[in-house]
C-alpha cells in the first residue's frame, strides 16, 4: 500500500502541465501495480460552481484566500499515476461549494476512484472506503475540520474531524465491516509546522488504542516524522505530493510504504513500513534513487 500527501492538480499545476495530462506520471510507476495507492485530493474537479465563502478551518464567514479547482480533463492523470483512492476531508473540497463537491463525487465515481472524508450526507462521509486484497479487509477513513463544512443529515460536506465519531467509526470498520486493517486519513494542524503538536499526537494514539493500524496526516505541506506505536503507523503529514498550489516549481517529498503480511487475521496482521523519497519538477514525479531511513 502507499501513502502519498496533498493533490492539487489546478492553479500552478496547469499551467505546468497544460493539455499534456499523461505527462506528469510517465516516468513515475510506484502505483500502478500497488494494491492501494491513496492521496489527499485538495481540490474540486468541476467547472461550475462559484468560490466559497469560508476562511481557512472552515469554522467562519468570509472570503476564502485561496480556491482551487481541477478541470476533469485532468482525472486521466489520477488513472495515469495509478491512484485508487483519494481523501475529500479537506479544506479546499468545498471552494466551489456544494456543487463542486457533489460534481467531484460523480467524476470520481464515473472515473472509478474511491473517495471517503466527503459525502451528499453525514452517513455518506462517514463511510469507509472498503477493499478486499489479498486475504485481507481493509477500511479507509478521511476527516477534516467541522463547523460550516461539516456534512448533517441531510447536508453535503466532510467528515468532521471529531474524536468520539472518529473512534465510534473505527469501532464501526471492525465490527460492522468486518475489517483486519483500517486506515484513517486526517486533514489537521498548521501549516507549515515540522513537527506534530502534543495534541495531534495525543489524539493519533487514542485512534490506534482504538483499534486503527494507520493514520495518515495532511496539511501542513511538510512532511512529518513517521512514528511505530503500539503496533499501529502514524505518517503525521506527508506534505505536498503533487501540488499546485504555489510557485514553487521543483520539492522533495515521500510516499508511505506500508506492507501487510499475508495473514489476514485481525489482531495478528503485521504491518511494516518505509518512506520513498521522491522528487516533483515542474509538475512532474520522478522516484530519487536515495535512502531516507533513520534521522
Amino acid at each position: 500500500m502507499y501513502f502519498a500527501g496533498d493533490v492539487t492538480l489546478a492553479h500552478r499545476f496547469e499551467e505546468a502541465i497544460g493539455d499534456s495530462v499523461h505527462k506528469p506520471f510517465a516516468n513515475f510507476h510506484l502505483f500502478r501495480n500497488a494494491d492501494v495507492a491513496f492521496v489527499n485530493l485538495e481540490n474540486p474537479i468541476t467547472v461550475r460552481g462559484r468560490k466559497k465563502i469560508l476562511v481557512e478551518g472552515g469554522f467562519a464567514s468570509g472570503w476564502k484566500k485561496f480556491n482551487f479547482r481541477m478541470n476533469p480533463k485532468y482525472l486521466i492523470t489520477l488513472k495515469d499515476a495509478g491512484v485508487s483512492v483519494v481523501n475529500l476531508a479537506n479544506n479546499h473540497i468545498l471552494d466551489y461549494g456544494v456543487m463542486g463537491l457533489l460534481d467531484t463525487i460523480e467524476k470520481l465515481d464515473s472515473a472509478g476512484i474511491r473517495h471517503c472524508g466527503a459525502g451528499r450526507n453525514l452517513e455518506e462521509a462517514r463511510a469507509p472506503v472498503i477493499l478486499e486484497i489479498r486475504g485481507h479487509r481493509i477500511a479507509i477513513l478521511g476527516y477534516w475540520g467541522g463547523g460550516a463544512g461539516a456534512a448533517g443529515v441531510n447536508k453535503p460536506g466532510v467528515a468532521p474531524r471529531d474524536l468520539r465519531i472518529i473512534l465510534a467509526d473505527v469501532r464501526s470498520a471492525r465490527t460492522q465491516h468486518n475489517a483486519d486493517i483500517v486506515i484513517v486519513s486526517l486533514h489537521w494542524g498548521n501549516e507549515l509546522d515540522r513537527f506534530p503538536q502534543l495534541w495531534q499526537r495525543t489524539f493519533a494514539h487514542r485512534i490506534i488504542d482504538s483499534g486503527a493500524n494507520v493514520v495518515i496526516g495532511s496539511h501542513s505541506h511538510t512532511v512529518q516524522p513517521v512514528e511505530s506505536y503500539h503496533g499501529g503507523i502514524i505518517a503525521y503529514s506527508l506534505g505536498n505530493f503533487l501540488f499546485g498550489g504555489n510557485q514553487v516549481r521543483q520539492y522533495d517529498t515521500s510516499v508511505l510504504e506500508v506492507v501487510a503480511d499475508s495473514a489476514g487475521i485481525h489482531s495478528s496482521t503485521k504491518l511494516e513500513w518505509q518512506l520513498v523519497p521522491i522528487r516533483v519538477t515542474n509538475g512532474c514525479v520522478h522516484v530519487l534513487p536515495r535512502s531516507m531511513r533513520g534521522n
